[in-house]
């Protein structure tokens, strides 16, 4: 059986990987955001969407009310995932608690709020088995879309 491999901002890691997407130092290598303070905070997750792209990767977006840099990392299990903390946000009403997807490498998002220890919202993304993927953030400021991009390691971009 192949292992699973889950690359972030291009560094690959087994097992656990822990990569925190911190205010101005994580953020500042990733596309789409300026390195400037947004005026507006985030306060709510308010949708999530699922997109596959012509090259054969896979976008989720996780549209916000406002900016919001979460902390990301991936777990190496039987089944693979990628998690998406975002701190002291809170959950829309229309925000479903499972998306399934018939993506070649994503099979569901399922999202949650927690309130202890701390509040937040946490979004995870099921990965198919067996693959190796790149994991690739952005921030669109102007839209307030958090994405992450799936594509196959070994995969370039056009």
């Amino acid at each position: 059986m192949k292992n699973f491999l889950v690359h972030c901002f291009g560094l690959p890691k087994c097992a656990v990987l822990t990569v925190l997407v911190l205010a101005v130092i994580g953020l500042a290598r990733v596309p789409g955001w300026t390195g400037t303070h947004p005026e507006t905070p985030a306060t709510e997750v308010a949708e999530i969407r699922f997109k596959p792209l012509p090259d054969g990767s896979e976008m989720v977006s996780i549209h916000l009310d406002g900016f919001h840099a979460p902390e990301i990392f991936s777990m190496n299990s039987e089944s693979p995932r990628v998690v998406c903390d975002f701190p002291e946000l809170r959950l829309s009403p229309s925000v479903l608690s499972r998306y399934e997807f018939s993506g070649s490498l994503l099979r569901s998002v399922r999202v949650a709020g927690h309130r202890s220890p701390a509040p937040k919202v946490r979004v995870v993304l099921d990965l198919v088995r067996d693959v190796s993927i790149d994991v690739s953030p952005f921030f669109f400021q102007k839209e307030r879309i958090f994405a992450l991009t799936l594509q196959r390691s070994g995969t370039t971009e056009p």
